[in-house]
């Protein structure tokens, strides 16, 4: 009876209004719990004694001083015990919709970044998320998809990169494939450049690891494309080779919808090797882009690599089919796509044993302008210039 008297003051004191430090922080809290498995109930940010009991119960299995309400000291501990577990927390939602997660809190935001809830369950073009100022998201729609991020994280430039994240369970229980298999910000097509016009841009990209696999695990991811039509095939696209060896330029559009354009057919629709996915990783990439999005035999298209021309292609780039049809701008979109609807089914079904990775990329000084010297990041860098951050 003692001991039930002890446990009752605990709750009680631990349910009172007065020690719950913020709403986000119950949150976080709730969240934590939950994950590491004690029943906190629903996370919706309001202290209750479901709460309150598995707070006890955590304090006292970290041997925490249990007549303690809420702090930061419980709060960090939930936090250091989650991470060291790689406890990968559902996210919750806030009243505006935006979804939550506390290993991604407000506090860390880059002040650039916002949550786009106007678009959610739209229009499939507009698929909206987490994305920065200048950019509309796509299908950055979990926390951990789209970050600015600083040290101790990779940047090329400056303080801050782009951090793009996709874990294998984001497909599970999306309303759409394409909810879970990319992560995305694209450019407003008012900031878009327009077809037949010179065009340089440049960006840095940088991964741990990519694996090398073959078309059984239905894994052929996009790292940037161009679109001019946003429900098409891309007019340009970076990605790995089947295999994953090398990332290489597709002409998907061109090669849809003209596969018999003769500079095409030799290559498949791939007319560039750009740089070996294995040699590269854990290294800043520096691209530049020069192209026209050309509709003509007159388009081109140069690609330097960490300062290196890696791809010099002559020819369309954008098809007839698609000129015809009326769009008139390339729109810019970087990030993660897997590259299929059908991952990660495909690749559970065929390798059950093999573990999917979580893939996580960065992407730093995006620039676009009318030079090389505009947009160069080793240019940039070696006059001294200021940083995109």
């Amino acid at each position: 009876m003692k001991a039930f008297a002890v446990i009752a003051s605990t709750l009680i004191a631990l349910a009172s209004p007065s020690v719950a430090q913020t709403r986000l922080e119950i949150l976080d809290a709730q969240l934590y719990l939950n994950g590491l498995g004690y029943n906190a109930g629903p996370a919706d940010g309001v202290w209750g004694p479901n709460t309150a009991s598995a707070l006890v119960a955590f304090a006292e299995d970290e041997g925490i001083d249990t007549s303690q309400p809420l702090r930061d000291q419980h709060l960090a501990v939930l936090r250091e015990r989650v991470e060291a577990i790689g406890v990968q927390l559902p996210a919750a939602r806030l009243p505006n919709g935006q979804p939550y997660d506390p290993l991604w809190p407000p506090s860390e935001w880059h002040p650039d970044m916002y949550f786009d809830a106007d678009y959610v369950g739209g229009n499939p073009a507009y698929i909206g998320g987490f994305s920065r100022r200048g950019w509309q998201a796509s299908a950055t729609i979990l926390p951990h998809q789209f970050n600015i991020v600083t040290a101790p994280h990779p940047v090329r430039y400056g303080t801050h990169s782009e951090r793009f994240e996709i874990r294998p369970d984001d497909y599970s229980g999306m309303a759409s494939p394409q909810l879970g298999n990319r992560s995305e910000i694209r450019q407003e097509s008012s900031r878009a450049p327009e077809i037949n016009s010179d065009y340089w841009v440049s960006w840095s990209f940088f991964y741990e690891s990519l694996p090398r696999l073959d078309s059984s695990y239905g894994w052929h991811p996009m790292f940037g494309q161009w679109k001019v039509d946003v429900l098409g095939a891309p007019i340009i696209a970076f990605r790995p080779s089947f295999g994953g060896s090398f990332v290489y330029v597709g002409l998907d559009d061109m090669y849809k919808n003209m596969p018999s354009y003769e500079p095409l057919q030799s290559a498949r629709g791939h007319p560039c090797s750009l740089f070996n996915t294995q040699e590269e990783a854990g290294t800043w990439i520096d691209i530049v882009v020069n192209t026209d999005f050309g509709s003509t035999d007159d388009g081109y298209l140069n690609i330097w690599i960490n300062d290196e021309l890696r791809c010099e292609y002559r020819g369309q780039i954008v098809p007839d089919a698609t000129v015809n049809a009326g769009h008139r701008t390339a729109i810019h979109k970087r990030g993660y796509w897997s590259g299929h609807l059908s991952f990660p089914r495909k690749w559970r079904e065929n390798h059950p044993d093999v573990e999917i990775p979580t893939f996580v990329l960065y992407y730093d000084e995006w620039r676009q302008g009318l030079s090389r010297e505009e947009v160069d990041i080793r240019l940039i860098e070696a006059r001294g210039g200021p940083a995109v951050d």
